[in-house]
């Protein structure tokens, strides 16, 4: 199986690269745009009336409108942030923070990057909340009673959770997670599910929904974080300085309404066009089909897989696979096809909670891209062979 999108990506024919969950590779079309704004039109937004400036904020704008329609939202609902780490941070001391009372209930789910779980422990150790665990039931997935339950018997403040997992590519149900918890605000880490889903936050209606350009074929350093209309009067300045000023005086100042209020400093202008380009070519690609893609890949190596000494953690759909290989540590594994060019991910996967959960110390993983092949899955396997002779050793 070929992959009509490789030929967009110039990184070396000879490397399998299956490391997609922890930053995808780029295409030439999106560092060509960032590369013309360097070279062409180089200016700070929002600060300047001379062609350059002008320019370059109408590129800026026009990119956010882009990554709005990408997930369908307005275009006002959208923060052009550092990165979905950035956004989770922000999203939990501009908005949560303000509408949480004292021993309220923080829900997250074990399966959550740490970026989902440490910004909300200190915010709960600053307000006088406290954090539960959302069950997962045997197949990783939620336990969806047992949520029920939760939810009727405590004061929520708010979930948080992933919409898919980055160890085993297992995707959560937003849509009847956010109709079950009815009035509790729901912040979902969309960055892993950003590239092989369509995303509709809108439908899904969660009241926050972060990802990041690098996820999705993007550039790094840059990311966005959507927040619902209804929640914006509650939303309240993370950082300061210039561009989310209104009016300033020695000792009081105004800020800007919706997004800008959120945007302090200059901006990554570049990364924000080359984020709204990598939008824009997932949409002209078909996320449908990369997914078909993706999925079929998968499938493959797990049939391969299934004949060696491995456990397998993954979801049905998934484009993703971690593994332990039995008698052999998941770093040495990781190493082993790394001298075959093969890049995989190995270790916790700042999943500490979840690694305890499954107990396993570290694992490998297989994430795959658009650009992956079945030549690609082929030479993992055979690679393999290494490691099972490291095995019997």
């Amino acid at each position: 199986m070929t992959s009509p999108w490789r030929k967009h990506f110039s990184y070396p024919v000879d490397c399998a690269y299956f490391d997609h969950a922890s930053t995808s590779q780029t295409p030439s079309l999106v560092i060509n745009v960032m590369n013309e704004y360097y070279q062409n039109y180089k200016a700070n937004v929002g600060r300047g009336v001379y062609q350059f400036a002008e320019q370059s904020t109408r590129a800026y704008e026009d990119s956010r409108q882009v990554i709005a329609d990408f997930i369908n939202a307005k275009s006002q609902e959208v923060v052009l942030t550092y990165g979905a780490t950035d956004s989770l941070n922000m999203v939990a001391n501009a908005l949560v923070a303000n509408i949480a009372e004292p021993k309220q209930i923080i829900l997250i789910s074990p399966l959550e990057h740490h970026s989902n779980i440490v910004p909300w422990q200190i915010l709960a150790k600053s307000y006088d909340l406290s954090i539960q665990a959302i069950p997962l039931d045997n197949e990783l997935d939620i336990c969806w009673k047992s949520l029920e339950l939760l939810l009727s018997k405590s004061n929520v403040a708010v979930i948080a959770v992933t919409h898919m997992s980055n160890v085993t590519g297992q995707s959560i149900d937003i849509k009847r997670l956010c109709q079950i918890a009815n009035q509790v605000p729901v912040v979902v880490d969309g960055t892993q599910a950003i590239s092989h889903l369509s995303v509709d936050v809108h439908d899904l209606g969660c009241a926050a929904y972060v990802f990041s350009a690098h996820k999705m074929y993007g550039p790094t350093g840059v990311g966005a974080l959507y927040i619902q209309d209804q929640f914006w009067p509650f939303v309240k300045p993370f950082r300061a300085g210039g561009g989310m000023i209104d009016e300033v005086s020695i000792a009081f100042s105004t800020f800007k309404k919706g997004p800008q209020m959120l945007e302090a400093g200059t901006p990554a202008i570049a990364s924000v066009i080359g984020f709204s380009a990598a939008a824009t070519l997932l949409q002209e690609w078909g996320q449908e089909r990369i997914a078909q893609h993706e999925v079929s890949l998968c499938q493959s190596l797990k049939s391969e897989l299934a004949s060696l000494p491995v456990t397998l953690y993954t979801g049905k759909n998934s484009s993703t696979v971690s593994f332990t290989y039995h008698g052999v540590h998941a770093h040495d594994v990781s190493t082993i096809l790394a001298s075959h060019q093969v890049m995989t991910r190995s270790g916790h996967h700042c999943c500490m909670p979840l690694m305890q959960h499954l107990n396993v110390d570290a694992l490998t993983r297989v994430s795959i891209g658009c650009y992956n092949t079945l030549d690609d899955v082929q030479n993992l396997v055979k690679a393999l062979g290494d490691v099972e002779r490291l095995r019997n050793e």
